[in-house]
């Protein structure tokens, strides 16, 4: 469940920014269909089989996850003014339903890396997880 949680983040925004246009470019850089490509939760890489075949779909603000044996939606806020970039995400459809994740994100040419709290209560401040924290680390690359 915390793969499901964490993956539908950080992927759409329509957040004001003081900085103008900032959200728009960032909401454009992430629209379309994305594959997770590696993941790895407190100090651990996920298994090959919980990676596979899980994908999202960004239109607008709205993602949309989806695994072998789940679906989930969510609405996304980014705030590219913050480095690492922010971002939030409102679960509306799906196991965490309700509930808020609050996140990092960064581009790497074809690729968007992600990091978020599976348990909503904080924010990470970099691109690592270790042992002692609930941290979820994904990989993904563009499809389209």
């Amino acid at each position: 469940m915390r793969c499901a949680i964490v993956a539908v983040l950080a992927m759409a925004s329509v957040a004001a920014s003081p900085r103008g246009d900032a959200p728009d470019e960032e909401s454009r850089k992430l629209q379309g269909t994305w594959i997770l490509v590696a993941e790895e939760v407190a100090g651990k890489t996920s298994p090959a089989e919980e990676v596979e075949g899980v994908s999202r779909t960004v239109r607008g603000d709205r993602v949309v996850r989806k695994a072998v044996a789940t679906t989930s939606k969510a609405i996304l806020r980014l705030d590219p003014t913050t480095e690492p970039k922010r971002y939030d995400a409102e679960i509306i459809e799906g196991p965490a339903r309700g509930r808020v994740i609050h996140g990092i994100y960064r581009f790497e040419g074809d690729r968007l890396k992600t990091c978020a709290d599976t348990t909503g209560l904080s924010r990470p401040k970099t691109f690592a997880t270790t042992h002692k924290d609930h941290y979820s680390l994904q990989v993904w690359r563009r499809k389209d």
